[in-house]
């Protein structure tokens, strides 16, 4: 593979490369945007075939490290049959770089693939919403979508989900709670602390995952 081959294929336009890919087995339009940055991925991918893309998302999702070799057989093939020329970065797959391209999408074609991916593997699909949005990122939310997420969430489900939260978090939530609750965190906190919850200690963990998932699906209804 030369660095000419790399160049005509991360340089094509979005609509050269999803007419080259939508001939393409999924695995290898998976290598391939993976490689590109999120933003031209998602266009690539919003381009391909409509019963395509779920599946090449959840490849994404679950790739490994693909070989040089491999690599190089793609991108050479690709090469030829484009005309455009920008370079590909190696693939590098996972969670991560999946949620990167679905953010990248219109909030309609993230949730159509997001649900495909449910129901064709769902541990993929965990993993690619943990990677969209995780709870310590709740903190950097906009103002807007913040307010809307606190109303969403049962007023009782904050004090348990606040537990050994970020400060980032805290300082976000605990000023817009009610002297009850408030006060219920702080004797959540007491409790912990004084180490009399030792023996509910089991209990207590899973209430508060119980409470953060509570929260988190709030935020992806509204977010994702």
């Amino acid at each position: 593979m030369s660095l000419h081959d790399e160049q005509i294929v991360e340089n094509a336009a979005a609509e050269d490369l999803a007419l080259v890919l939508a001939g393409e087995y999924a695995q290898v339009a998976a290598a391939v945007l993976s490689g590109l940055e999120a933003e031209k991925a998602s266009r690539v991918l919003t381009l391909l075939p409509y019963a395509a893309r779920a599946d090449i998302l959840r490849r994404i999702v679950a790739m490994r490290p693909v070989s040089r070799q491999g690599l190089r057989e793609v991108l050479h093939v690709l090469a030829e049959r484009l005309r455009d020329r920008r370079g590909a970065r190696e693939p590098r797959g996972g969670a991560a770089v999946a949620a990167a391209i679905a953010r990248e999408l219109d909030a309609a074609n993230r949730q159509e693939l997001l649900a495909e991916i449910e129901e064709a593997a769902p541990p993929l699909h965990e993993e690619l919403l943990a990677a969209l949005l995780a709870f310590d990122e709740l903190a950097l939310l906009e103002d807007e979508h913040f307010a809307a997420l606190f109303r969403a969430v049962a007023p009782e489900t904050w004090p348990l989900a606040l537990l050994g939260a970020p400060e980032a978090l805290r300082a976000r939530v605990v000023p817009l709670l009610d002297a009850a609750r408030r006060g219920a965190l702080q004797g959540l906190e007491a409790e912990l602390e004084s180490g009399a919850a030792v023996g509910g200690a089991a209990l207590r963990l899973a209430d508060v995952a119980q409470a953060r998932e509570e929260v988190m699906n709030q935020a992806r209804r509204l977010l994702l």
